[in-house]
């Protein structure tokens, strides 16, 4: 079943003047926008916590509803195990949320280096995970699951799912023989916990350096389940 997507133009931010650094009105309801509501977008990439404040004190004037952690703030929401870095995102999302901004969402990669995942399931030729193994897919969840629980005012995710870590379509699968199918397959995974557990948002992230990579991209799309949204990335 192809899913329902919104098509979101991001705006990158530029750092504010660290005097308004804490400067944060008080605290406004927040959670996952809407489908139909329109994204107005900022992404911080940046560890420089003044800076950021800044930044984030800035938004209400640009009606900011939505804020993406990435780079040297979180790149994998795995890292969120570092108490350093779970610190400053939850710090980050907090200021956010106290001054209006309605959606913050922290960027992802999937799948990671194989090495995160146990051995017992890189049982395939040459080290790889074998992605027919159901126990495979009930670690990921859970995982997923014990990463969001350390990020409650985390509103969704920003998945980047092609190009990273053990790439998803380099694994061992006889079910799946196409690198479309097991594409979607980690992006449904992780959907299932991000929307259909938690009611977060979903951001999968289209963006590839060559065109093999785009029609992955593409036929991945066709089978992601509904409600995951798109993420394009477009320059002029």
């Amino acid at each position: 079943m192809i899913a329902r997507y919104a098509l979101l133009p991001l705006l990158l931010a530029a750092l504010a003047t660290p005097s308004a650094a804490h400067q944060v009105a008080s605290s406004a309801a927040h959670g996952p926008l809407r489908d139909d509501e329109p994204v107005r977008g900022w992404t911080i990439l940046s560890n420089s916590e003044v800076d950021d404040f800044a930044t984030i004190a800035a938004a209400p004037k640009y009606r900011i509803n939505h804020l993406e952690l990435s780079h040297d703030v979180i790149m994998d929401l795995n890292e969120v195990r570092d108490e350093r870095k779970l610190g400053l995102v939850n710090r980050l999302a907090d200021s956010a949320h106290a001054v209006g901004i309605r959606e913050v969402v922290l960027w992802d990669h999937a799948l990671y280096e194989l090495a995160y995942y146990p051995a017992r399931f890189r049982t395939g030729p040459g080290g790889t995970i074998d992605l027919d193994d159901p126990a495979f897919w009930a670690w990921l969840e859970q995982d997923y699951r014990e990463l969001l629980d350390r990020v409650p005012a985390t509103d969704g995710i920003v998945l980047t799912f092609i190009e990273t870590g053990a790439r998803a379509e380099r694994q061992y699968s006889r079910v799946m023989t196409t690198p479309q199918e097991k594409l979607a397959a980690v992006v449904n995974a992780v959907a299932d916990v991000v929307i259909g557990e938690r009611n977060l948002n979903l951001y999968v992230r289209t963006f590839s350096y060559t065109h093999a990579d785009y029609r992955a991209i593409i036929g991945a799309v066709d089978r992601f389940r509904p409600g995951v949204r798109l993420l394009m990335k477009e320059t002029p």
